[in-house]
């Protein structure tokens, strides 16, 4: 290799690392939220889960029966619903700003709402 290779390949491994470095702090997601319980369209309840120790369970009543919701390590989920297919169920944990956990048949939606756009919302 003569020094301009050597040089050549220097400056591209020098752009991949600033690229990288750009791209990563411009696309980062926020997981420090609030998550939003509705019911019918309506809020019921804000759960700020950086401030959530531990975990915790609790019932929120939808429009066809009970759903359980499960808050552990700063992230949310439902654990048990009373619809057909648990679609909310299967979804997971959610954390980040514009996640969101939705069981149809009952009405109940759980929304992100955080400090940091993602992605979507630096594209539209």
């Amino acid at each position: 290799m003569t020094k301009r290779d050597k040089g050549l390949v220097g400056g591209i491994a020098l752009i991949a690392l600033l690229s990288f470095l750009f791209t990563s702090g411009l696309f980062k997601q926020d997981s420090s939220g609030t998550a939003v319980i509705k019911v019918g369209g309506k809020a019921i309840e804000e759960v700020n889960l950086i401030k959530e120790q531990g975990e915790r369970q609790f019932i929120v009543q939808g429009v066809i029966g009970p759903t359980t919701v499960k808050i552990k390590d700063h992230q949310i989920s439902i654990v048990t619903a009373p619809c057909r297919d648990k679609i909310c169920v299967h979804r997971g944990w959610i954390k980040n700003h514009g996640e969101a956990i939705v069981c149809v048949p009952n009405q109940v939606v759980i929304e992100m709402k955080g400090k940091r756009a993602n992605l979507d919302d630096i594209t539209r």
